[in-house]
């Protein structure tokens, strides 16, 4: 705007300049025409015409930026001798005057009273008002206020102390105190990352106000501009940027920031915008995972398990990520397509934990049961994505199922052929292969009979009822067993049960034997007698129940042979073997044969064919005295079938 407003005479003017001055004159005078006349001309002459200027448009400011915050308009009259009067004017777009600044000399006094008057105003010197070199406009109104944003017009007039009068063309001027508009929809965080994978381009959603000119830079991380994207004479536009510099290469992985603003013609700046967090990513991400053991007890040897995880993605210094994202670990059954993870661990960055240990336990703090696998997943946020599984293990916190069925259910391997052999089904059931079995029978807690191996559990055992010592069973006796399996975490499981013998029939020559240790009678007495009766040496129900059960099984043989003749022997066992023992022990061993009778003839055996005897303690099953563990085998009740 540094354009000067310069007002001359043209000779048109000059000439209607000279006219009125003379024709004025004679209105005060009669005398000295000429001499008039030429004073006013020359008054005339300072006062002049506007110079013709262009019709540019000016802008300002007012609103205390320091920038444009003032119209400033040189100003200068050619000859400014006698000019009277000057006048700054502003309007409004409908020619209402807003603003005006001017000054004005005293006026003539035109009512002289005689010539002495009129020769003294004549030859008064002439004053001219002073013109400054420039106007300025803050924007205010002549009411003190700030005028609204929007257009005006100014211009300048002179006149000169003939009263002839000249002003300029109107110029336009734009107050404008509003900075220009820009809106920016800012990204959603995950939106903001682009690059390999499915996100190949970032895109800014923007609008604003038509301005000259709006630029948008994209920096790096050190602040430097890499690309620019311009919008001449218009709003913003929507941005898409493809990741490539000004050049048209590929910038480097990492953070970018973008910028945009606009100065309008009145030097308002727009306010800050633009979005930051920018992550541009080049890499491909690949994984692998591993884990330690291919097998899982947190009861067992291998209480966890160490999953390794491996990526080309490496932490920062600040123990963050140099490639953002997400990662995940979880851990899934094996061959179960979309099945729930029992564990997960979660992770900001892209890159995981070198490791993570498994204990073996849920979500719910169980333990996990079944074959698992790992699953590594990782996602960088420009959409990039790779998935890795660790091979399938086996996660148990259960030792083997064990089962352990027997027939025939009454077992006699007694040579008859019938019942003669005891089929053992083992049946064991477990997450992890087996280490080692055993199946063992006992005879009164010492092992009787006993079978075992490795990883291969059978599936059946055959008993002949004889010990590893090759002692044949005893008859009505109940033969426990135990039934382990060890799997390969050393998680360990026991089956118990017994194996009921039932009376065996022995073959003795021309006669048939049957011998019964598992008859229990009161102690130095010849009866069944309970607690309640006994509290000292009374027997207990369950054993007064076995002992009935096996009479009524001896009643049920015996019914089998009905052409023998049955000897009931009672036995005892000489502990000290003394003949003072065998004294009292026969007569005791004889009314125990007796009972036994007695019992089998009130159960409807016939009395006729049964007969009771005594024999102490001088056929002993045990002869060893050294061996207590077996003497109970000795007090016995056998039954002798003769034809």
């Amino acid at each position: 705007m540094n354009h000067s407003f310069l007002t001359n005479l043209t000779k048109a003017k000059y000439v209607s300049a000279l006219v009125n001055a003379c024709g004025g004159m004679k209105k005060i005078a009669g005398g000295g025409k000429k001499f008039f006349c030429a004073l006013f001309l020359f008054a005339a002459l300072l006062s002049g015409n506007a110079e013709e200027q262009q019709s540019e448009v000016y802008y300002f400011s007012p609103n205390g930026d320091g920038k444009k915050d003032l119209l400033s308009i040189p100003f200068a009259i050619k000859d400014s001798r006698f000019i009277k009067e000057w006048q700054f004017i502003v309007t409004d777009a409908a020619g209402v005057v807003v603003y005006s600044k001017g000054e004005e000399t005293k006026k003539i006094d035109e009512k002289v009273s005689n010539y002495k008057e009129i020769f003294f105003s004549i030859f008064k010197p002439k004053q001219s008002v002073r013109v400054p070199p420039s106007i300025r406009w803050d924007g205010m109104t002549n009411e003190g206020k700030l005028a609204p944003d929007g257009n005006y017009y100014f211009y300048f007039l002179a006149r000169d102390d003939n009263d002839n009068y000249s002003e300029t063309m109107r110029y336009r001027v734009v107050l404008d105190t509003k900075p220009p508009e820009i809106t920016i929809q800012q990204p959603a965080e995950q939106d903001k990352f682009f690059g390999t994978g499915t996100k190949k381009t970032l895109a800014i959603r923007q609008s604003g106000s038509r301005e000259d000119q709006w630029i948008g830079v994209i920096s790096d991380s050190a602040g430097k501009a890499v690309r620019h994207f311009e919008w001449a004479d218009s709003a913003p536009a929507n941005l898409v940027w493809d990741g490539k510099d000004d050049k048209g290469m590929i910038v480097p992985a990492g953070d970018y920031s973008y910028a945009i603003s606009a100065v309008d013609r009145a030097e308002n700046q727009s306010p800050p915008a633009g979005v930051t967090g920018i992550r541009f990513e080049t890499i491909v991400p690949q994984a692998e995972a591993g884990r330690s053991a291919p097998e899982l007890a947190p009861h067992g040897r291998t209480k966890s398990e160490v999953f390794h995880l491996v990526t080309n993605l490496s932490p920062n210094a600040e123990g963050g990520n140099k490639e953002s994202g997400s990662w995940s670990f979880s851990i899934v059954p094996d061959r179960e397509t979309g099945a729930p993870a029992v564990k997960e661990w979660k992770g900001s960055g892209a890159a995981p934990r070198a490791t993570i240990e498994w204990d073996g336990k849920t979500t719910t703090n169980s333990i996990a049961e079944g074959a698992f696998k790992g699953i590594l997943e990782i996602k960088l946020a420009s959409g990039a994505a790779v998935q890795a599984e660790t091979p399938p293990f086996i996660s148990t916190g259960l030792a083997p199922k064990l089962d352990v069925k027997t027939a025939p259910p009454l077992f006699s391997p007694d040579g008859d052929k019938i019942g003669d052999e005891l089929d053992i089904n083992l049946a064991a059931q477990s997450q992890l292969p087996f280490e080692s079995w055993s199946f063992v029978i006992y005879d009164h807690e010492v092992p009787f009979w006993t079978r075992s191996g490795g990883a291969d559990v059978p599936q059946k055992l055959i008993w002949n009822g004889r010990g590893d010592d090759s002692v044949l069973v005893e008859s009505a006796t109940n033969y426990p067993y135990i039934f382990t399996v060890t799997d390969s975490q050393g998680q360990r499981s026991e089956a118990a049960g017994s194996i009921q013998v039932d009376v065996l029939i022995i073959r003795d020559g021309d006669k048939l034997r049957m011998r019964v240790p598992a008859i229990i009678f009161r102690a130095n007495n010849a009866d069944f007698v309970d607690k309640t009766v006994d509290k000292k040496r009374g027997l207990d129900q369950t054993t007064i129940d076995n002992n009935e059960r096996v009479l009524s099984r001896v009643a049920e043989i015996l019914q089998k042979f009905p052409d023998y003749k049955v000897r009931i022997e009672g036995h005892a066992n000489s502990e000290t073997g003394t003949a003072k023992e065998e004294q009292e022990l026969i007569p005791l061993s004889r009314r125990r044969a007796q009972f036994v009778q007695e019992w089998l003839v009130r159960h409807g055996t016939n009395a006729a064919r049964l007969s009771a005897d005594g024999l102490g303690g001088k056929d002993p099953v045990m002869k060893n005295r050294g061996d207590r563990a077996n003497w109970w085998k000795n007090r016995r009740v056998e039954f002798v079938l003769e034809r």
